[in-house]
């Protein structure tokens, strides 16, 4: 359709290229205006590829969802001269294209197989009605937080002695991260909101996140959550089978604490000393954990959100993050508008400097 062309050879009337060039421009718009809300909403905007009816011809079948076969009449009770291919399905934006119009094909419900396989393979996930909607990958942090056992007032367990529960914040709000190796993130204290609202749906704790060590679970009461000023405070009651865990705390061998989550809603900015910062608004709470020793963090989840927020290419955001350069995506290109720096003179210089000798605190 760009070119002008509708798949046949027969050119586009003016009308419809206009109507296409007219639906690009608003596509931008809505881009932009998507940008310039400042967080980054789980929900984005995506582009609808163009494909030139050239570019579609040089495609091989297996490129095609659903291959329409010649010598039959369509619906219009026409005979179709020739075989005619549908949803091209070859790179991520066209499969994303095919879910988006399969519905309002007649050939939908045939091709539907081919495309889910092609969502698949580029990691596009859909909902029940087949859409595409955004993945949000699970990220783990650790917190500085130092984990500890729990005495619960008046509660005993069966052989008389006092309920001992491993317990402490496994996030903090308002506090830098340790160096993620390229940015910092910071939690905002209503990140976790929607998570407590809904009842902490599915949240577990295990030690050092391994399915086989599971100490406790929302869904059975053996695992208590909640959010107060300075971040999220968990309480676990391991099993007897899991005692081993009680003991490792107790004598300091397990000292830190763990939480799984995704991203629901988040923003970039910088940090005082002008490093990468990523503000979490929203999410969801996976797990909670205490921990031996806080292991390699993967950032590629945060470095694609960093990526999205620019509009950069994913590659070259991982790039620059290894060569610690990705605070030049927030230097100004313009500093005419900056006011100017006052000028001051070499005595009064070297008197700050003396002033700063005689108190180091000033």
């Amino acid at each position: 359709w760009a070119a002008g062309h509708d798949g046949h050879g027969n050119r586009v009337h003016a009308d419809v290229q206009a109507a296409a060039v007219k639906a690009v421009a608003q596509w931008e718009a809505a881009k932009a205006a998507a940008h310039g809300k400042g967080r980054n909403a789980g929900m984005t905007v995506e582009a609808r590829a163009p494909i030139t009816a050239a570019s579609e011809n040089d495609l091989p079948d297996s490129a095609f969802a659903y291959i329409e076969p010649g010598g039959k009449k369509d619906a219009g009770g026409r005979t179709v001269p020739r075989s005619k291919r549908h949803f091209p399905i070859h790179d991520a934006a066209h499969v994303r294209n095919a879910l988006a119009r399969a519905s309002q094909s007649p050939f939908g419900a045939k091709a539907m197989p081919k495309i889910r396989a092609a969502a698949k393979k580029f990691g596009i996930h859909m909902s029940d009605s087949g859409r595409s909607v955004p993945v949000h990958p699970v990220e783990r942090r650790y917190t500085a937080s130092t984990v500890g056992i729990v005495l619960l007032g008046g509660e005993e367990a069966r052989d008389g002695t006092r309920s001992r529960r491993i317990g402490g914040y496994a996030a903090k709000f308002n506090t830098y991260s340790r160096d993620l190796g390229h940015f910092v993130e910071e939690i905002d204290p209503g990140f976790f909101n929607k998570s407590k609202g809904d009842g902490w749906p599915g949240v577990i704790c295990r030690f050092n996140h391994e399915n086989s060590q599971l100490l406790g679970t929302i869904q059975g009461r053996t695992l208590g959550l909640n959010v107060d000023r300075d971040g999220l405070v968990y309480d676990v009651d391991p099993p007897p089978s899991m005692s081993h865990v009680l003991e490792y705390v107790e004598r300091g061998d397990v000292q830190k604490s763990s939480f799984a989550f995704r991203a629901y809603e988040e923003d970039w900015g910088t940090t005082e000393d002008g490093g990468p910062l990523r503000k979490l608004y929203s999410g969801q709470l996976v797990d909670v954990a205490p921990v031996v020793d806080p292991a390699y963090i993967d950032t590629t989840a945060g470095l694609r959100s960093f990526a999205a927020h620019f509009d950069a290419d994913f590659e070259e955001v991982r790039a620059m993050a290894e060569q610690r350069e990705l605070r030049r995506f927030f230097a100004r290109t313009d500093r005419s508008s900056l006011p100017p720096q006052p000028k001051i003179t070499g005595t009064e210089a070297m008197m700050k400097l003396m002033e700063r000798r005689r108190d180091p605190w000033a």
